[in-house]
């Protein structure tokens, strides 16, 4: 059904529902007609003509289901604590809350309804929350902290009258309905990222209160406990905030009585009554997250004014929020925000947190969102469990070997709960009631207590080398487990079994570094680890934490987003295991390679650790495929063809627009696959909700050591055809080099702010520099490129280096007493910045000449000398320009500028490698391996064009291109210049003329027929 049509079902049946409530109006706004009844005569139609499958008609799984009804109850002393009585939902991602009342309660001006529903939106993160009685609907905006004494109408966006709902369609409809949300319109108009279900206001909030309270506790502690290591302290600090809150959350769920919390603190002994409630809450509980502070050596002891004031701001007013409604992964993601920091103690004692080193140089900790490692679990677990009941799953396990705060964790839990509660209910439902399954309402069936806690223990396994993520994991596993329990059920469960409330999960999560054990150390030549080692590098044996698992081959699955970490960041912190790494026994193929990533290595270590039937969903920067340093990893999938889907999201930021990491989705079969499914996702919005990306079957055996190409089987054809008719590449015919890398071009690039005779002059500091002509070189600096034209240098570059031309050209650092008689000037400027220049890392030169000036790297500094091409790294199209005026561009592996010219005896000339680069053909083939950016930008960076293929050709073939690219540049420097738009008009056709030309000799080389040639062009922009 069209957009329109469905607008205009929904006006219909909003029309009979209107007539239907304007019939009996006055008997609907009577006390007799209850909350219950205008629910169901009355909200639930309305949802359901805005498109909501109130009713489950769809059949879909219970985790599935797009609308989460609540029973018509209040509870708590302030009545605060009820869910909302509709959730509603698309694959699985909550998008609003819908508050119902009886027509009696005038939510025009009823202050406590309005601000119960605001709590609601505003605790669970999100843009509005509708608030209705039928005979009115309220639209609130949940951005700002609801206050129990505001009026009705504050943050009050839409107040509508039953009567009025078909005349102001258009402002409800893009608000409430599933096709708004659906298509996007609804994350647009609110400006939703894709990293979250909401908005981001109770997470703002509610990260500043922990940010405060781990302060407080730390330095109270310090004080009453002082000694403690950094590690001690930041241990005791997150463990105690852990369980405070869980015992909250407990409250609002009623498993724990409400303001039980509260009611410990404002007496003498505080901390002492918090302790005893704790050893009761330990003795019922006994999972592991209680375990008492004063049980262990630390002897921790916290201050009851610090306890109070911690305990109070969890509560109404301190608190606006409710956790009732707030989701298990939304508190991990908040607590994983901290694994990257350290509580610290500075030598005059004063307490603050810093960022790990190792962190903040891999750009922090980022959370992988919720509808990725759901969509990455689905992908990999479905094939294993379809169709197998729970009993045939008795010893599967997935595994998510750097688990973090638990988040694929999670995703497993649910999607394993979902299958097993589906199997139940499809198989012998009345066999399982009352011990696998329960029912929670009329039609509405959850798996019981005891089978929510058999699925979180047998299945799941987590590690990670962070001791307090793991931590942080075992709390949201224990929330989902209670998501839906209330005290009695515990209390039963206790009562008829024996066991604790809740399980303990040290069998199930794990600390220690997934990549490192202890035999491998040995068996590396390194010998027994020293004391210090064992603490810093954590090892971990798979096979002794997990035997059971190992003894029947590993795990059914891993699933993860394992952490993106250049290799080079972890030599300053962690030189030794960067040594065993890239060690001659390492036991990881993919550490071979120069400038591995890490997370090469998780893959391998998770394909061990896996089954031979096994399957692994991952995560991953999707530049290996691309790039020289990925060659290893490729070669390894490749090896076994284990790649079975590949969804890969090209610009695309998956993790919001904060993080600038572009990425990929791998699901891996253990058995091997012969096909392989790769699907483009060119739009976030639709993809999260489940509309899949286009999509394309590659034969696994196109998939090998060589960069991967996702083309169609026309284009792949066509590429294979013209590489095997041509012996050269253009790493053959030229020679392809970066730029000048200065490390500091603000202080070496500059404009000209004024000139005169021999000097030109920069601005810097407030003041005019003249700086000597003789030590400056044109420069192409941050200016855009056109193809087949001349680079225009648009700035000047202080290059301190002299050209020594024998025995081979060398570029050498000007000498100080040579700088101070030819360039004294310039030697001022750069004195005057030393400080600046001297924070850099320089390398290359000898030892003997370097100085404080010489730019970071000395590579290609003798190649900028006479004619070349320089291209932009990130461009939309072919950009090659032509320089015969000796300019200087800047530029390393990832640019922003590359150059080349014809390697000394090749027969290709500058002009004929234009044409060359500017085919459809050749631009087609960067298309198909490059990497992606944001704008729609992608890389033509050396690895990208240094395979292209260059046509065999006569010398006359190659007079007449040289001949008419030399026109075509004329033709464009024509352009430029004509001041006339008729003019200019003349001019722009010759030179697409040329073009064409030019292309249809290079198709005549490469022995393309016109549909060929069409085939080439018709290849999309990696978007």
């Amino acid at each position: 059904m069209t957009a329109a049509a469905s607008r205009a079902a929904a006006r219909q049946r909003i029309s009979g529902l209107v007539q239907a409530y304007r019939r009996h109006e006055s008997d609907y706004r009577g006390d007799g007609y209850n909350e219950a009844q205008v629910r169901t005569e009355f909200v639930s139609p309305l949802l359901e003509a805005f498109g909501w499958d109130v009713h489950n008609g769809k059949g879909l799984p219970p985790g599935m289901r797009e609308v989460i009804e609540e029973a018509a109850v209040a509870v708590g002393d302030e009545k605060l604590s009820k869910r909302p009585d509709y959730e509603l939902r698309i694959a699985r991602q909550r998008k609003l809350f819908v508050e119902a009342k009886r027509p009696s309660v005038r939510i025009e001006s009823h202050r406590s309804a309005a601000f119960q529903a605001r709590r609601y939106g505003y605790s669970a993160s999100l843009p509005i929350v509708i608030l209705t009685n039928f005979e009115h609907l309220a639209v609130y905006d949940c951005h700002f902290p609801p206050e129990g004494s505001d009026e009705a109408h504050v943050a009050r966006l839409l107040l509508i009258r039953y009567d009025e709902l078909e005349s102001r369609m258009d402002e409800v409809w893009p608000l409430l309905s599933r096709d708004a949300v659906h298509s996007g319109e609804f994350d647009r108009r609110f400006s939703i990222e894709s990293t979250r279900h909401g908005s981001e206001q109770f997470d703002d909030f509610f990260l500043n209160q922990v940010q405060s309270w781990r302060l407080r506790l730390a330095a109270d502690i310090h004080r009453n406990v002082p000694g403690l290591s950094p590690d001690e302290l930041t241990y005791v600090v997150q463990l105690f905030l852990l369980r405070l809150v869980f015992l909250r959350v407990c409250e609002d769920h009623e498993i724990e009585r409400y303001g039980n919390l509260r009611d410990l603190t404002g007496s003498a002994g505080s901390f002492e009554d918090f302790m005893k409630e704790l050893r009761r809450i330990d003795e019922f509980y006994d999972s592991g997250l209680f375990r008492l502070l004063d049980d262990a050596p630390l002897g921790i002891r916290i201050s009851d004014e610090v306890l109070s004031g911690i305990i109070a701001e969890l509560y109404y007013p301190k608190s606006p929020y409710t956790f009732a409604v707030v989701e298990t992964e939304v508190l991990g993601e908040i607590y994983e925000k901290f694994l990257g920091e350290v509580i610290s103690v500075s030598p005059d004692g004063a307490v603050t947190v810093r960022t790990k080193p190792e962190v903040r140089e891999s750009g922090g900790v980022v959370s992988t969102p919720r509808h990725v490692a759901d969509e990455i679990v689905r992908r990999t677990l479905r094939p294993l469990v379809k169709g197998r009941s729970p009993a045939d799953l008795e010893t599967f396990t997935v595994a998510d070997i750097c688990c973090g705060s638990g988040i694929f964790l999670l995703s497993a839990y649910e999607f394993l709960m979902d299958h097993c509660l589906e199997w139940y209910l499809a198989n012998d439902r009345e066999a399982h009631v009352g011990r696998a399954v329960v029912e929670a309402g009329e039609g509405q069936w959850r798996l019981s207590y005891g089978e929510r806690r058999r699925i979180l223990v047998q299945h799941l396994r987590g590690v990670d080398i962070d001791s307090n993520a793991v931590m942080v994991a075992g709390f949201s596993l224990l929330l989902k487990l209670i998501e839906h329990e209330s005290e009695a059920g515990l209390r039963e469960h206790v009562a008829r079994t024996g066991a604790p409330a809740l399980p303990g999960l040290d069998g199930a999560l794990r600390t220690g570094n997934s990549l490192v054990s202890q035999s491998e150390w040995a068996e590396a030549g390194n010998g027994q680890m020293s004391r210090d080692l064992v603490e810093r590098i954590n090892p971990f044996s798979w096979e002794a934490e997990f035997p059971a698992d190992f003894a029947r081959g590993g795990f059914d699955a891993v699933v993860g987003n394992p952490p993106y970490v250049r290799i080079q960041n972890l030599h300053e912190h962690l030189p030794e295991e960067v040594a065993f790494y890239g060690g001659d026994a390492s036991p990881y193929e993919t550490a071979r390679a120069n400038n591995f990533d890490k997370y090469a290595l998780f893959v391998e270590r998770s394909l061990s650790l896996t089954r031979s039937d096994g399957r692994l969903g991952i995560i991953i920067p999707h530049k290996f495929m691309t790039l020289q340093s990925g060659s290893a990893l490729r070669s390894l999938l490749a090896g076994g063809r284990f790649v079975e889907e590949i969804v890969h999201f090209g610009a695309q930021q998956v993790f919001g627009k904060s993080a600038a990491t572009y990425t990929c989705i791998l699901i891996l079969d253990g058995q091997g696959s012969h096909e392989v499914l790769v699907e483009r996702v060119d739009a976030l919005e639709p993809w999260r909700y489940g509309t899949a990306g286009p999509r394309m079957s590659l034969p696994a055996a196109a998939l090998a050591e060589a960069p991967w190409q996702f083309a169609d089987d026309a284009v792949r054809a066509l590429f294979d055809r013209v590489r095997k008719t041509c012996a050269r590449t253009l790493a053959d015919a030229a020679e392809i080099f970066v730029g000048a890398q200065t490390s500091a071009d603000p202080i070496y690039i500059f404009e000209s702010a004024a000139s005169e005779g021999d000097t030109v002059a920069l601005r810097w500091n407030g003041e005019d520099w003249p700086i000597e002509r003789g030590i400056l070189r044109p420069c192409l600096h941050d200016a855009q490129l056109h193809p087949y034209a001349r680079a225009e240098a648009n700035a000047w570059m202080i290059f301190p280096y002299e050209i020594v031309p024998e025995p081979r050209p060398e570029a050498r650092p000007l000498q100080p007493d040579e700088m101070k008689r030819r360039f004294p000037l310039c030697l001022e400027y750069l004195t005057a910045r030393r400080q600046e220049l001297e924070t850099r890392n320089i390398g290359g030169g000898k030892r003997s000449e370097r100085q404080f000036y010489q730019f970071g790297r000395s590579q290609s500094l003798t190649k900028f000398d006479g004619p070349k091409i320089i291209l932009p790294v990130l461009s939309r199209e072919a950009r090659y320009a032509l320089d015969e005026n000796s300019t200087v561009v800047t530029g390393g592996g990832n640019g922003p500028y590359y150059l080349l010219r014809p390697s000394d005896g090749a027969p290709e000339s500058i002009h004929f490698l234009l044409a060359v680069l500017h085919h459809p053909l050749c631009e087609a083939m960067v298309r198909t391996v490059t990497s992606p950016f944001r704008g729609g930008y992608y890389s033509h960076g050396r690895q990208f064009i240094k395979d292209l293929p260059v046509p065999a050709a006569s010398d006359s073939q190659r007079r007449e291109i040289e001949r008419l690219v030399g026109r075509l540049i004329e033709a464009n420097d024509a352009v430029r210049s004509a001041r006339l738009p008729d003019l200019r008009k003349r001019h722009e056709r010759n030179a697409t003329a040329l073009r064409q030309q030019i292309e249809s000799c290079v198709s005549g080389l490469y022995g393309l027929s016109h549909d060929e040639t069409a085939v080439a062009g018709s290849v999309p922009v990696p978007e």
